[in-house]
Parts: C-alpha cells; sequence; structure tokens
C-alpha cells in the first residue's frame, strides 16, 4: 500500500522510536457509572406489589398497540424516527457556566452518531468482523426541542442555579428541580451534581414500565456531558465522550445490561419484563450478544478499555464478547455500537410503549424560523484532542438547516486566535435537517497551539432564532513542516522534544527525555505513567508530519 498523504504520529507505537513508558497502577474505576438496576430493585423492595400494577398498565398498552395497528398497520422499520429531546440543566452558577449550550448540541450530536451506527463505522477495521456484522443502525434522529408544551418557541435547553437534588427531586420545580416537559412528546434529559449517598452517580433512567421514582426520562451527572469549549471545567476524563446519555436512553428504549447484572454468564439483555412483551424479533428470539458476566459491584469484568477480542470467560467464542455495547459499563472511548438486536427492541419499544414520540411536533417550531448551525469544521479539535495539521491547510464548514424552511443563504465568518475576522456569504438551497459542507478559507499559522472560530449570520439574509449553535470552536496544533519517510527519531539529543516535535500536555503532566535509557544510544522519550494516574487524560509528543511519498508502508 502506498501512502502519498503526510501523516503525524502520537507516540508511541508507530515510529522507529525510542520510547519509555512505565505501567499504570491499578485503577479504581467509578461503581456508579449507572444506577438503573438498582433503582428498580430498591423500587420492588419497598412495595412488591408494584410489579403486578406494572403487569397490569403493560397489558393495556399492548392491547391499545394491537387496536392501533388492527386499524392503522405497524410503522416497525419504516423510516426515520424524529425525537424532541430537551435538556434541564439543574446545578450550581460555576457548573452552569462551565456546560456551554455548545456542549448540549455536542451531545445531540453525539446521540445521533451512536445510535446511526456511524461511530461502529470508525472501528469496522478494529474489531472482528463477527462484531462489526451485527451493528445495528437505529432509525432515530434526536432534535433539541424547538416547540414548548404550551405552543411557544423554545431552545430545548432550560437552567435553574442551585444545588442539585436527588434524582428524583430534580424532576420536579416544587422540590428544587425542574418539571418533566410532557412525557409522551419529549425526551426529558435532567442534568446535575449529586451528592451524598448519591455522590458519584453519572446516570440513571426509567424503563417503559417504571413507577415510582419521578417522571419518565434520564438523569445523567453534568461532569458527564461532552467537553468541547474552552471553557475551563471539572469533568470525568473517562466518562466525558457523550456514552453515559447513550447507555442511558438505551434503558429509556426497553435495553438491559449486556452484563446482566449477574456474576455469572448469563444472555438476560434480551429478556422481557413481565407483562411488557414486544414485537417478533424484539425479545430473547433475537439475542444477538453472546453470553457476559459481570457484578459492577463486586467484580472489574465490566470496566476499562478493551480491545478485539475481549473475552470474560464465558461461552468459548473466538470474537469475544460485543464489548463495544452502549449497553455496557466500559470507558466511553470502548463504547462505539447497539447491535441490530438491540435496534429491534427500541424501535418495538417506541411503537409499542412511546408511541407518542412518533407524532410528536415538539421537535419544530410553531413559527417561521431560520436557523443556521454550523455542525463542525475539518479540522476539528477539542481542548484534549486537537487536530494536528499543516500551514495552508483548507479549512471547511459543515453547516445544518436547523430551521423549519429552505436555507438560501447564510453568511460564514471565521478567525484564528484573535486574528482578522474572514466573511463570505453563501447561496444555497438546503431542506430543513439537511447539511451541506462549505470551503470557507486556508490556515495559515506558525507551528503550536491554536484556536480556530467559525460562527454564522444571515440565515436567509435576515436574523437567526437560535444563536447558540452559530458559533464553534476548533482547537488545533499546526506542525512546524514534514519530513520524507524513512525516518528514525532516537531522541539522543539533549534538546527536548526535538526540532518540529511537539508536545501537548492539557493536564500539566510532561513527557520528558531519559538520558539514561536508549536503544543504541542513550536517549529516550520518557513518561512516567505508572505515577502519573489520572485515568482517560491525554499527554501527546506528537512527531511532524512525514510524507510516505512512494515508500511502501
Amino acid at each position: 500500500m502506498r501512502n502519498l498523504a503526510p501523516r503525524w504520529f502520537v507516540l508511541g507505537s508507530f515510529l522507529l522510536c525510542t520510547v519509555l513508558v512505565y505501567g499504570q497502577k491499578q485503577v479504581t474505576h467509578p461503581l456508579r457509572r449507572c444506577e438503573t438496576m438498582e433503582e428498580l430493585n430498591r423500587i420492588i423492595q419497598n412495595n412488591p406489589a408494584i410489579v403486578a400494577q406494572w403487569r397490569a398498565e403493560g397489558q393495556r398498552r399492548y392491547n391499545a398497540w394491537l387496536q392501533r395497528t388492527a386499524t392503522q398497520g405497524s410503522r416497525t422499520e419504516a423510516g426515520e424516527i424524529i425525537i424532541p429531546i430537551v435538556f434541564h440543566i439543574v446545578d450550581s452558577a460555576q457548573r452552569q457556566a462551565w456546560v456551554t449550550d455548545r456542549d448540549i448540541y455536542e451531545q445531540v450530536e453525539i446521540l445521533n452518531r451512536d445510535y446511526s451506527g456511524r461511530k461502529a463505522d470508525n472501528y469496522k477495521s478494529l474489531v472482528p468482523p463477527e462484531i462489526s456484522n451485527r451493528v445495528g443502525r437505529v432509525p432515530i434522529r434526536f432534535v433539541l426541542a424547538r416547540r414548548a408544551p404550551n405552543g411557544t418557541i423554545s431552545s430545548g435547553i432550560e437552567r435553574r442555579v442551585g444545588a442539585s437534588p436527588d434524582h428524583v427531586n430534580i424532576k420536579s420545580t416544587a422540590t428544587g428541580g425542574l418539571d418533566a416537559w410532557d412525557v409522551n412528546q419529549y425526551v426529558n434529559v435532567w442534568c446535575g451534581t449529586f451528592s451524598g449517598s448519591e455522590a458519584g452517580l453519572l446516570g440513571i433512567a426509567t424503563f417503559p414500565f417504571t413507577t415510582g421514582n419521578g417522571a419518565q426520562g434520564v438523569v445523567i451527572g453534568t461532569a458527564t456531558l461532552p467537553f468541547t469549549s474552552n471553557v475551563a471545567r471539572s469533568y470525568y476524563p473517562t466518562y466525558a465522550e457523550g456514552a453515559t446519555l447513550s447507555h442511558e436512553l438505551g434503558h429509556f428504549f426497553y435495553l438491559w445490561h449486556t452484563f446482566g447484572d449477574n456474576a455469572s454468564c448469563n444472555n438476560a439483555d434480551f429478556r422481557i419484563q413481565d407483562g411488557w412483551p414486544l414485537a417478533a424479533g424484539a425479545g430473547p428470539e433475537g439475542d444477538d450478544t453472546p453470553d457476559q458476566k459481570g457484578n459492577p459491584s463486586a467484580d472489574g469484568f465490566v470496566y476499562g478499555n478493551p480491545s478485539q477480542n475481549y473475552n470474560v470467560g464465558c461461552i468459548d467464542v473466538p470474537f469475544g464478547i460485543v464489548y463495544g455495547s452502549f449497553m455496557n459499563y466500559f470507558d466511553d472511548r470502548a463504547l462505539f455500537m447497539f447491535t441490530d438486536g438491540q435496534r429491534k427492541r427500541v424501535e418495538s419499544c417506541i411503537e409499542l410503549y412511546r408511541p407518542g414520540l412518533l407524532a410528536s411536533n415538539g421537535g419544530s417550531a410553531p413559527t417561521v424560523a431560520n436557523d443556521a448551525y454550523v455542525v463542525t469544521s475539518i479540522p476539528r479539535g477539542t481542548p484534549e484532542r486537537r487536530a494536528t495539521v499543516l500551514s495552508n491547510t483548507p479549512v471547511k464548514a459543515v453547516v445544518r438547516n436547523y430551521g423549519n424552511n429552505t436555507l438560501n443563504a447564510v453568511t460564514i465568518s471565521w478567525r484564528l486566535d484573535a486574528g482578522a475576522t474572514n466573511s463570505n456569504s453563501y447561496a444555497l438551497n438546503l431542506l430543513p435537517g439537511k447539511d451541506t459542507t462549505l470551503s470557507i478559507g486556508t490556515l495559515s499559522a506558525a507551528s503550536g497551539g491554536h484556536t480556530l472560530t467559525i460562527y454564522s449570520t444571515q440565515p436567509n439574509g435576515g436574523s437567526d432564532a437560535f444563536t447558540n449553535n452559530d458559533t464553534l470552536q476548533s482547537f488545533i496544533i499546526v506542525s512546524g513542516g514534514n519530513i520524507s519517510a524513512p525516518f528514525t527519531e532516537g531522541f539522543n539529543g539533549a534538546t527536548f522534544p526535538p526540532s518540529q516535535w511537539l508536545l501537548f500536555n492539557p493536564n500539566g503532566n510532561a513527557w520528558t527525555r531519559s538520558s539514561t535509557a536508549g536503544l543504541n544510544a542513550a536517549g529516550a522519550a520518557f513518561y512516567n505513567n505508572y505515577n502519573i494516574n489520572q485515568v482517560g487524560t491525554l499527554d501527546e509528543i506528537i512527531s511532524p508530519a512525514i510524507d510516505f511519498g512512494s515508500s511502501d508502508s
């Protein structure tokens, strides 16, 4: 295979370089990743009769579905399901400032990536085909609510400043939280920072049949939201890539943990709650996840960042468990898929038990609204995962028509750091919900870290109804130049990093040069991973861009 484009490498496993990394101390992962099953068990323990109530309600809803299908037919697997989602953020003023509206938009983009299977596409070459062939593409598109229950226009984001109540009281204005919007028409998500007996809680959700713990919906820790802006904030580095909400919404749509919450091997993740059947193929007969086990409070089978054919000693399958399922507990970066069986369960759950979402108008503004949403950029980097580019790299912006009429024109402006602003107007013919990629200029900058700011104005020549999605920041590193292959670096010189190499250490730790270790001579890039015990953080040493030209890989 021949590679003609320059490439960068982050040490260290790809270059002919001398790298010394100490192994890490044993890490204790938080044991409150998800409290949904513990909450379910508490409700039943406190009121055993509630199971019979759930059964009766399930039978009522199932009979209602039978009546609907007899007159209207079934919509299962009939096309895209657009679901309005509203975020209720109840937290201190400091934490409210940490989480920008842009972070909420990013979380919705992550949901759509995760449920559509697009994240799994990036893992296809990294996992066995027996796993990648099971990827399910759930036909859901989440959109921030544009119409409040009273019919007024809305951003889909509401905030209340104050200490976060517990996961039940956060769902009510009267108890210090924020009231749910119509749970039949919207997906409600509450965000808070929990304390006392709930300290460290990342997420908890209601199954379709759950009662006794407040309104239907999902509660997540504020710190689990993705970290995309330049606002310094506290977050969970292992669990801050948006997968907590993808996981909890899985429960909301009737998915169980793939490990069955059992220390013994089991396949209980496709079970049916008594009285709450699903359509054919969505129950136990549709199970496409290998047996798994895991008791989150007693063992470590469900934590960490596994890869390839990871197994836990259940049925001997050479390709391992479906560790990448969002219904596992592993680190956010290790989760990348729903299976097709899980996809069928989600669709069946919506049709049978959450049918109000199918007909909701909550995602559409009640009046004509122009909205040019800057979704992402090329290049795109975040504060802890900067994009590395060469100077004179073309810059592109992905713009979505998030309004409710055709977007015919928009102005896109951009600047690098505090430099001059460049603006261009574009003629479009972009239907609502559709994206377009616009070439907006060329990035020319000195070597080092930079912030690229892109924003939209004047959609259809007028004002933008929702300005909180107009501006995007991309965090990049400009390389000092490129070199030709073959290339070797032994770190033998006293200068560190060597010429054209870059260090990126956002949390203050650093790669250093060892003057004692080395391959053929003294010199190595050294990172003391054993004593720097910060799970999930990145500390990078970045090579110059390497032009492979006609060299074989």
